[in-house]
């Protein structure tokens, strides 16, 4: 009955017969990326089959260091003193996360509506609430919980003015 599961089993069967075609005297290198290692089909994960090897998130000096990269990449003119919030900001974000943060500071900044007298700072600490509240939502909805997480709390962060 369920269309998911289906796909999921046919694709899982897909590989594992594309693997026993490999030749044994030919090296074969086969990388997948997931951010759900915890629901990989277990028939994946035997011997002589897929190793699963976990990247962690980016710790503080990582993550200062890829927001001064998206800080460059998006013309975001931000001192050291903020990126260091930033980065103590934003524990548990990955790359792509912090990428979203300029991304969407850059289009607010763009807008011709926004508000000029509000500092960098301060944007910046919005959109990174806005994103934090985003994660904590989804992070409740894959519990199927029915908790509702205040949407007054998601601006609440610390910002270097």
């Amino acid at each position: 009955a369920d269309g998911g599961a289906r796909v999921g089993n046919s694709m899982v069967a897909q590989i594992l017969t594309e693997m026993d075609g490999f030749r044994p005297d030919v090296p074969v290198l086969v990388i997948g990326t997931t951010n759900r290692l915890d629901i990989i089909d277990s028939a994946l994960l035997r011997p002589s089959r897929f190793k699963p090897i976990a990247i962690e998130l980016p710790d503080k000096e990582a993550r200062n260091t890829i927001a001064k990269i998206y800080a460059h990449k998006f013309k975001v003119e931000v001192n050291d003193e903020i990126l260091n919030c930033i980065a103590e900001s934003t524990v548990g974000f990955n790359g792509d996360e912090i990428n979203s943060i300029f991304r969407n500071l850059a289009l607010e900044l763009n807008l011709r509506d926004s508000n000029q007298e509000e500092s960098i700072s301060k944007k910046l600490g919005r959109v990174v609430g806005k994103i934090k509240f985003m994660k904590e939502k989804q992070s409740i909805n894959s519990l199927n919980s029915n908790v509702n997480v205040p949407t007054n709390n998601y601006y609440h962060i610390v910002t270097a003015d």
